[in-house]
């Protein structure tokens, strides 16, 4: 559990660089949008339309990293806590496993709901006029 504890807290400890990378694919995306609303030309819009596919690479590391440093902090922190209450792998793990499964159940249906109104309420409107 230490070596996983120590891990997540080196990964922790580049956090301001990883978040600094992460905001390079909206610049440049933004960069790209001012390119084509100025009409500056083709030989621009090239190189912004490399520069971006470097940020969207960049972005999909950054999520990578970030997720896994996530990942390393929170098996570290439910090892401390079943090391502090003496509590057996196999009961934390049914009460974790049942706890997500209903969670995401729940925030899927959310998210669905909320992310779908918009269109619908869109299509309505559509197809009133």
């Amino acid at each position: 559990m230490f070596g996983i504890a120590m891990a997540s807290v080196g990964m922790m400890s580049i956090v301001g660089m990883i978040i600094s990378n992460d905001a390079y694919g909206p610049i440049v995306d933004n960069a790209r949008g001012l390119v084509e609303m100025g009409d500056l030309g083709e030989d621009a819009l090239t190189a912004t339309d490399e520069l971006d596919s470097a940020g969207n690479t960049v972005k999909a590391v950054t999520k990578g990293f970030s997720i896994a440093a996530a990942g390393l902090t929170v098996i570290s922190l439910l090892g401390a806590f079943i090391s502090e209450v003496n509590m057996a792998a196999e009961d934390l793990g049914i009460i974790a496993a049942g706890e997500t499964l209903i969670n995401y159940g729940c925030f899927t249906c959310r998210l669905i709901a909320v992310c779908s109104l918009p269109t619908v309420l869109n299509i309505l409107k559509v197809s009133d006029t």
